[in-house]
């Protein structure tokens, strides 16, 4: 079993997850555009108090908010969903060394 993971850092999570957060008026519409195995995990609260938390850049918040929700949800971003994939089929340790790799731009 191997107890190091190295893994990329994109921007998924930001763009278009973060960015495309709905407000109250359009949670609806923005909860039907997801994926039906992400919906039941979506609750109108959770992503209304993570989408305040966006527009306030309160990164622990954010955090808090985000790890209420199961790894493998999209909005959790390509990494997270990666990175559960990867334990659920036992490809690494749970409490692995983890290293993540960011490409030096703006948003990198």
């Amino acid at each position: 079993m191997k107890n190091t993971l190295i893994c990329t850092v994109g921007t998924s999570l930001l763009r278009p997850n973060l960015l495309g957060l709905p407000t109250e008026l359009n949670y609806t519409a923005w909860l039907n555009r997801q994926p039906p195995a992400d919906q039941p995990h979506l609750a109108q609260e959770a992503v209304l108090t993570l989408a305040t938390a966006f527009t306030r850049q309160n990164e622990l918040k954010i955090a808090e908010v985000l790890a209420q929700f199961p790894g493998s949800t999209r909005l959790c971003g390509a990494e997270i969903n990666s990175i559960t994939d990867l334990m659920a089929r036992s490809y690494c340790q749970a409490h692995s060394t983890l290293y993540f790799c960011h490409s030096d731009t703006a948003d990198g």
